[in-house]
């Protein structure tokens, strides 16, 4: 077998085996939906078309995950991965976000003041 052949090869197990997972993924999401979000697909798409498929905080684009109130369970919407991780880090307080915004400003003036 010579060596294109063997690329080929490879590349067309790498492409089933990254579309066995992909669907794998998409069903845990969608089971994940109804499951943790009480949420169908339809609920979901409507908010995603309603934010344009866009991160509700930094306007990203996909992946989107639902974000929701970890008290209530309430959905507050769909935020790309490291805005929904960081609200997690935050521990969604509102109160530890403006201290970060307080800090951050006050850091931003200082590096330019310098």
């Amino acid at each position: 077998m010579d060596d294109l052949t063997k690329r080929q090869q490879y590349a067309a197990n790498y492409y089933k085996k990254k579309k066995k997972e992909k669907r794998r993924k998409s069903v845990h999401a969608k089971s994940n939906l109804k499951r943790l979000y009480k949420m169908t697909e339809e609920e979901y798409a409507i908010m995603y078309a309603q934010q344009g498929g866009y991160c509700a905080i930094c306007k990203g684009a996909d992946p989107l995950n639902v974000d929701h109130d970890h008290t209530t369970g309430k959905v507050r919407g769909l935020l790309c991965t490291s805005c929904n991780a960081g609200l997690a880090n935050f521990k969604d307080s509102v109160e530890w976000l403006i201290q970060a915004i307080k800090y951050l400003t006050r850091s931003n003036n200082d590096v330019t003041d310098g």
